[in-house]
């Protein structure tokens, strides 16, 4: 038979949320980091202007002499309010004004009408019946 325990016992069972292990960046040393990330990749003495987690992690390092795993950055990062980002692709070749007319004056040009595809010989595919590919014998006579 089940008692009800007090109010406080309850309590004292219920889920408890994990805090984890205090932050080796201090809220001064997370500020500076920020101020150095916004401040880009070249300003830290990089040749290209993408921040990595290795690189941040060597930033770190040198600067506050605090040692993190770049594979457990991300999560001090997504504190801080940055998320992942890819560079968008662009060719340097590009032209932009074709990119913009291409899907309203090319692209209708080019794309085949569904009159075309109609007429196709391998438009749609025709199956046999099961009873056709049962009846016949591909294997050596007994």
């Amino acid at each position: 038979m089940r008692t009800k325990g007090s109010a406080a016992e309850l309590e004292a069972l219920a889920a408890q949320p994990h805090p984890g292990s205090v932050s080796k960046l201090s809220e001064e040393k997370k500020q500076e980091l920020v101020a150095i990330l916004l401040a880009g990749p070249l300003a830290a003495g990089y040749r290209t202007d993408l921040w990595t987690c290795k690189r941040i992690a060597e930033v770190i390092r040198k600067k506050f002499r605090i040692k993190y795993h770049p594979g457990h950055l991300s999560r001090v990062l997504h504190e801080l309010g940055f998320s992942p980002q890819k560079p968008k692709r662009v060719a340097r070749e590009q032209d932009a004004e074709a990119v913009e007319r291409w899907p309203s004056r090319d692209w209708p040009r080019i794309k085949k009408s569904s009159q075309t595809r109609r007429n196709h010989c391998f438009y749609r595919r025709i199956r046999l019946p099961l009873a056709a590919v049962e009846s016949a014998h591909l294997g050596a006579n007994r």
